[in-house]
């Protein structure tokens, strides 16, 4: 038996999608505006787990380049195919959310092995996001996604639509026909996949948008296309403390925070999909946050959890006998090997390449910008485009993964010049950071250490010293919940605070509000700006990230 405490992703892992190949377990999660993107983590025993690749990790595959905040990768499927014997990925690329018109394209990509290489993507549809394929034991395939609704007095935000779909030709065939129409005074009725079981199709679909309202329900007919018929079990999970309340009046707060539940740690349990276990148990992975308190706001953002599920009467439930989300599930595995997913610890940038839980915002990483070879054991990052930029932007970040953590860094970098500048940022998105950053003050006729702050892309400097250029400078945060700390040292000197304690909670959703950077994750990282010449590289000798222990 094995005991997992939730959550098994920690940090900004929406959306998760899992897969059973042999007694290897797999998931992935969406990245949004992170390169590279749509994150794969492999686990032996469902509990211990390992960020094993980056599954679009080429500019062919994907160009995030423009995107607005919030927008990129939504949503991705895994699948297997035993007909075609191969894997098929699934992802919604959003471009554009402006007045209920959402631009966006379906893709697929294809693989021999889960661990790639991965191919180069097929176009599937614009109609809405959330694709998703299904693969019947007649040997053809169906995809499924949300049909966004975007025009005045229909039912929005739109049905799920099922179209069959020629996996020889990776073409779709004949037209779509609306299997669910959901609930839509819940908010967005999305996230669909399909399974077959005992002669019935399952549809698992996400109710409630991603806030506090959100839900996993099943729906099964005899027929693929229809007509569906909803569980008498009400929603399989959700945070609700009613599973089904009455229906709230249409609402454009993506949050429905009137749904938060005081009587549970996990909030807005939602979008999930479910695997059986080589043991024969069934478990549903889903998202889900953890909203610190008073405050209702979520810093680590959506996360992924695991659940035991199990049939009753022809119907999953949980086996808690609760529609609630639990802290710990227990399994029949044994233990296979203890790792941690939040990988802490020092990188010295001695290897070729970086971790793969190295991300960067909008452009992929590339020697012109960011290298490890231009100078032996460190990190070199170019200046380019400013921290709001939505093209060339330099940074190099990770998720943030605790509620308490430090992250330090070394950097050289010597600034003479009021639009070059560099140094540790954390943030949500590209509209809301904190920026510890060295630059140049023709104010002060020196470098200086300053912090930068922007609030939804309203931005102000805090605080700022005096501190002419004389070597490496060392930076450091504190992340202590709901307040964040900043720090400073030179040479061989111990570290200074500089300005306030300052506000956590800013990095996340519920701060954005469906404004920039709603869905982006929080992250934290090294950057570097020339908005003079974009020439000017700053050099980090490491970088550390350490959970604290309170």
């Amino acid at each position: 038996m094995i005991k997992i405490e939730n959550p098994i992703l920690p940090g900004f892992n929406a959306d998760p999608s899992a897969i059973r190949v042999g007694d290897d377990y797999y998931v992935i999660t969406s990245t949004f505006n992170w390169l590279s993107g749509v994150s794969l983590y492999h686990s032996k025993d469902l509990k211990n787990w390992k960020l094993v690749d980056n599954i679009l990790n080429r500019e062919s595959q994907l160009d995030l380049r423009g995107n607005p905040d919030s927008c990129g990768i939504w949503a991705p499927q895994i699948s297997y195919n035993h007909s075609t014997k191969l894997f098929y990925m699934c992802y919604t690329d959003v471009k554009n959310l402006s007045n209920s018109f959402f631009d966006l394209n379906n893709y697929l990509v294809t693989a021999k092995d889960i661990l790639g290489p991965w191919s180069e993507p097929v176009y599937l549809n614009s109609s809405g996001f959330d694709p998703s394929l299904f693969h019947d034991d007649d040997g053809k395939s169906y995809l499924l996604n949300l049909a966004w609704e975007f025009r005045d007095n229909y039912p929005h935000p739109g049905p799920i639509i099922i179209q069959e779909f020629n996996t020889t030709t990776n073409q779709l065939i004949g037209e779509s026909r609306v299997i669910y129409n959901g609930n839509s005074h819940f908010g967005c009725t999305e996230g669909p996949h399909m399974y077959k079981k005992d002669g019935f199709y399952y549809l698992l679909t996400a109710e409630g948008g991603t806030g506090y309202g959100h839900a996993v329900k099943f729906s099964r007919s005899e027929n693929i296309y229809g007509s569906y018929k909803e569980s008498p079990f009400g929603p399989l999970i959700t945070s609700r403390a009613n599973p089904d309340p009455e229906l709230p009046k249409p609402s454009t707060d993506f949050l429905k925070p009137q749904f938060y539940n005081p009587g549970v740690k996990i909030q807005k349990a939602g979008h999930g999909s479910i695997i059986e276990t080589v043991d024969g148990e069934f478990a549903l992975f889903h998202l889900a946050a953890r909203p610190l308190q008073p405050s209702m706001r979520c810093t680590l953002n959506r996360e992924t959890f695991i659940q035991k599920i199990q049939w009753k009467d022809g119907w999953p439930v949980m086996s808690s006998g609760s529609h609630l989300p639990e802290e710990i599930v227990t399994f029949s595995h044994n233990e296979v090997q203890k790792l941690d997913v939040t990988e802490p610890g020092r990188v010295d940038f001695n290897s070729d390449a970086l971790p793969k839980y190295f991300y960067s915002l909008k452009n992929y990483m590339n020697n012109s910008w960011c290298s490890l070879s231009r100078k032996k054991g460190v990190l070199s990052i170019k200046g380019r485009n400013s921290p709001y930029s939505a093209h060339d932007l330099s940074l190099v970040a990770r998720r943030v993964q605790h509620f308490n953590c430090s992250v330090e860094t070394e950097m050289d970098f010597k600034p003479e010049n009021c639009r070059e500048m560099a140094g540790l940022v954390i943030q949500t998105g590209s509209a809301t950071f904190y920026y510890l950053r060295y630059y140049y003050s023709e104010t002060l006729q020196s470098q200086a250490l300053g912090l930068f702050i922007s609030r939804n892309g309203v931005k102000n400097e805090e605080s700022r010293t005096k501190l002419p250029y004389n070597g490496p400078i060392k930076l450091k945060l504190l992340l202590n919940e709901d307040s964040i700390e900043f720090y400073f040292a030179k040479k061989d000197e111990e570290f200074t605070k500089i300005g306030y304690t300052q506000d956590a909670t800013i990095l996340s959703d519920e701060f954005t509000n469906m404004g920039p950077g709603a869905f982006d994750g929080t992250f934290v990282g090294l950057t570097a700006h020339d908005m003079n010449r974009q020439q000017k590289w700053a050099e980090f000798r490491y970088f550390e990230y350490n959970p604290v222990t309170q």
